[in-house]
This record gives structure tokens, sequence and C-alpha cells, in this order.
């Protein structure tokens, strides 16, 4: 699908969703504590069952919103090494994937910094972070940016024609490099010891929250309000972080937790409250992000390589 879908597209698979009957058992799971997914209220979870078979297992997939209205945009690494890439308004719409080249070593990072911008980063098999963007429902070709990369990096954007990118280097620190909307300025380390791929995230403009796991298993975070703030432990969600916002001094993280669910936890503004488990049974690391609305879309990478999603709409 092109990167831009216009705003008449999505009215108009709105009022077919509306009109559809209810999804099959086999692709909506429990809503509620108690139902079938046994999630917390508010929660609902879908298996996306067509044309899934080609994410890489263990890797981690990439989630963005904010391309146009109440689309939310996919993106994993497959089991070819390419990128393949979907759209939709709602996971049951979330099917026709595509291929968009690449040969990649990790899984994908992407965020939108605006209507009908994608930006998409991963590493290559040069351990090099490389970028590929959509503007105006057109792919770029690959680029690199340098560097070296242990794993998966993670990108957030807090204004327009702004991104921020981050990984975990060859020596395990994490590692900076953003676009300012003129040039990409070069790296700058920016410490901690992690034994887990650095997720970021961005609730507001000049603000960036970062999480990775530390070498003694606990969840670190580290923030940036106009200047950097020192690494500080917050609940533990125990595997490489997802971090996703939803509103103004919101945060949630996940993690792939020792037993294999999804953990859970987050910040309302005043505390951090959590850990919780979501359940499930994953097989790699947790991707997210968040829109308006305390809407909050979360993807897993689950047996057979299917991929997992829950959404929370409260």
């Amino acid at each position: 699908m092109g990167c831009a879908a216009s705003l008449a597209e999505t009215a108009k698979k709105e009022k077919a969703k509306q009109d559809a009957p209810p999804p099959a058992d086999d692709k909506k799971g429990g809503e509620g504590k108690g139902g079938a997914g046994g999630l917390p209220a508010g929660w609902v979870d879908f298996k996306l069952d067509k044309n899934t078979g080609k994410i890489k297992g263990g890797f981690q997939p990439g989630v963005a919103t904010g391309v146009s209205g109440g689309r939310v945009d996919w993106a994993v690494t497959g089991t070819d090494g390419q990128l393949w890439h979907t759209n939709g308004s709602a996971p049951e719409d979330m099917q026709n994937w595509a291929p968009l080249g690449g040969v990649l070593t990790s899984g994908v990072s992407m965020t939108s910094w605006g209507p009908g911008r994608l930006d998409v980063f991963g590493r290559g098999t040069d351990n090099a972070l490389w970028h590929k963007w959509c503007e105006g429902g057109t792919w770029y070709d690959w680029e690199s940016l340098g560097g070296g990369l242990s794993g998966t990096p993670g990108a957030c954007s807090w204004g327009a024609n702004r991104v921020d990118v981050f990984c975990r280097g060859t020596d395990n620190g994490c590692w900076h490099k953003w676009w300012d909307g003129a040039q990409w300025h070069e790296w700058e380390s920016l410490g901690g010891v992690f034994t887990s791929d650095v997720a970021a995230c961005s609730w507001g403009d000049n603000r960036i929250d970062l999480f990775g796991i530390g070498t003694d298993g606990n969840t670190y975070h580290k923030w940036w309000d106009g200047a950097w703030h020192e690494w500080e432990i917050v609940p533990n969600v125990e595997g490489s972080p997802a971090a996703a916002c939803w509103g103004a001094n919101r945060i949630d993280v996940f993690g792939k937790g020792n037993n294999n669910t999804l953990m859970h936890s987050w910040w309302d503004g005043a505390a951090w409250q959590g850990p919780e488990s979501l359940g499930g049974v994953l097989t790699g690391p947790p991707g997210a992000a968040g829109s308006a609305g305390k809407n909050l879309h979360v993807v897993v990478p689950g047996t057979e390589e299917n991929i997992y999603v829950i959404e929370y709409k409260p």
C-alpha cells in the first residue's frame, strides 16, 4: 500500500468496518478481564493470520501512528531479510503486506513526524544503521547512517521534520543520532551498559524518553527535556523494551518477560506503575505506538512466525 491514504478512503474503511459483522473468533481474542484473551479491562487482542509468515523469528516489529487519520502502520523484517510493510485503520484490515527491499539483520523501528511521512530504521549486514522513508506516498531508497549496532534501533519524533534514533553500540552503551530538519548529526554516546536494545518515545515537544535493560537485569530510563538526565531504575519489563506515548506526560513500556509473556509498566504523570503481565507467548520483543485518545497499539511476534496485536481503547 502507498504511504499516504486519503481521509475519504479512511472514512470509507471505517464505515465498512462498522457495517461488517464482528471478526471471527480466530482473529479476535478476549476483551476485558476474564475474556478469551485473559486481558485486563480495555485491552483487545487480534491475530494477523494472513500473509504473516514472513516475519523473522525473534526480531522486533515496528509500529507507527500519525501518518493520516486513524491509520496505523506496521513493519517487520521478513525471513528473506527484506522490510515488509502494511497499514490500516484496524488490525483486521492489515493483511496486504508489501516488500520494500533491504537486507536487514535486526528488527525495525518506525516513526512518523507528520501526515504522509514515515521513517524506518534497521541494522544492515555491515552492522550500520540503515534508513528508508516514505513521503507523500513514495518510498525512497535505503541510505546508510553509519555507526556500529548490536541490535535493533529505536526511533521517535518530537516535532515536525525532527527524528531521533538510538541504538546499543558495540560497547553496549546507548548511542544517539538525530535529524534536525536540515542534516543528520554525528553519533553521540549517552552512556549506560545494556543487554537489550534501547527503546525511545516522545510525549511532547522537546521531550524524549529512553528505556533499556541493564547488566543487573533492571529496566533503566533516561529522558531529555532540553537536557539529558541520568539513567534511573523504573518498574522492570524484563526483556528488550518497547515504549509508546498516547498523551502528555503518559508513557507505556512493554517487554518480553522472563516467562515469555508480555510485561507492561507505565508512567501516569505522577508515578511509575506496574509491572503487570498481559499474558501471551512471545518469541521476540514487542513493538508499540500510541495515538491520541488513549489508544495503544502493541504488536508481538508469536509462535509459528505469526504476528499478534493487542490494543488499548478505554
